[in-house]
């Protein structure tokens, strides 16, 4: 009863020192906003189309329930439990702490070509209150040297070598140039751009991050702890589903995943466009840089680590949380250090009782 009072009046004090939730709904919003962005309603419905339309979701609605469900409530419950920032966070396991900087850098390259593609929406938003729609006539700003005609729908397109092409795909390669990092995605070629950035800095990218992430917290810093944060954070404990998902499908299909995309990595193609070698370079070098944090950062870690003669020594105590782990008020932390000891204690006892 003392420690539970304990817990109750150090959650109040943190109150009173750092902004919450005011209801249940106001975190479930938050969450929605948080989930449902430009990368729902304009990334995924063209790789479904991509990928075989309404067979596409077969694979996904199992990596849905498999992986991606897991992985959103992981991130979910370990941000809300440590209350920090993207960097520090990874104090639970020191050497892994480049995942928070891949994850910076992906956030940035992500940041430039999304900030265009909404560029897009507000540009078409705002051209369609026009009287005559802008590609519904040829325009000799952008249709001088080209065979453009108007056709029975009312629709101008063009002939470019012998193909046929709408007149609304050439406005797709303007659009606000207030972006001024994102200036190469909005020349002619620019969609060829945010499909290469979209690809290694968006696409790829982001599942190597997540098989680092779901494996050092599953099985550097252990599913186990991870559960008892939980269960102190929360005062219920979780199914089985998610201790399987989490242990054992989600990382398994993720390095599967990243296996067999590497290995079957052809050059990257927009329509029936194949981008040059050197263009897949540059994606290349996007994913590289991005991911060599990882590495980056474990090494300045055991550099850095003083306690230990040995690497193998350093290396360990680099895996294991630091002292500036835990929720970030301090009474929380103290009554969360009391609540594993306790736990612990408990459990032990269980397992001499069962002899």
């Amino acid at each position: 009863m003392q420690q539970t009072q304990e817990v109750s009046e150090s959650k109040q004090n943190e109150e009173k020192t750092r902004e919450n939730w005011s209801s249940k709904w106001e975190f479930l919003l938050s969450c929605v906003g948080l989930s449902v962005g430009i990368g729902n309603v304009w990334r995924f419905p063209y790789l479904a189309y991509k990928n075989g339309g309404g067979a596409f979701l077969i694979p996904y609605l199992i990596m849905l329930f498999l992986v991606g469900k897991p992985m959103y409530l992981m991130e979910l419950v370990f941000g809300q439990f440590a209350s920090t920032g993207t960097l520090s966070i990874w104090n639970c396991v020191p050497i892994s702490k480049g995942i928070g900087a891949a994850m910076l850098g992906a956030c940035v390259v992500v940041a430039v070509y999304y900030n265009v593609i909404m560029s897009y929406t507000l540009y078409f938003i705002g051209v369609t209150f026009q009287k005559q729609l802008p590609w519904s006539r040829c325009d000799p700003k952008w249709a001088n040297g080209t065979n453009c005609f108007v056709s029975d729908e009312d629709l101008a397109s063009n002939f470019t070598n012998g193909t046929r092409v709408k007149a609304s795909e050439l406005f797709w390669s303007f659009g606000i140039f207030g972006f001024l990092v994102g200036l190469p995605c909005v020349t002619r070629g620019g969609q060829y751009v945010i499909n290469l950035m979209d690809y290694y800095g968006g696409g790829m990218t982001y599942l190597f991050i997540a098989v680092f992430e779901i494996i050092t917290l599953s099985w550097i810093y252990g599913c186990k702890n991870l559960l008892i944060d939980i269960h102190f954070m929360l005062n219920k404990k979780l199914s089985w589903y998610w201790k399987v998902t989490w242990k054992f499908t989600a990382p398994l299909m993720l390095i599967f995943i990243s296996i067999y995309s590497i290995f079957k990595h052809t050059s990257l193609q927009y329509g029936n466009y194949d981008y040059p070698t050197w263009a897949d370079a540059i994606g290349w070098l996007i994913l590289c840089a991005i991911i060599f944090q990882v590495p980056l950062f474990a090494l300045i870690a055991l550099f850095k680590q003083e306690k230990g003669d040995t690497l193998y020594e350093k290396l360990k105590n680099v895996s294991k949380p630091n002292d500036k782990w835990g929720p970030r008020d301090e009474q929380i932390k103290d009554s969360w250090r009391t609540f594993k000891l306790n736990y612990k204690f408990s459990q032990n006892q269980r397992e001499l009782q069962s002899y």
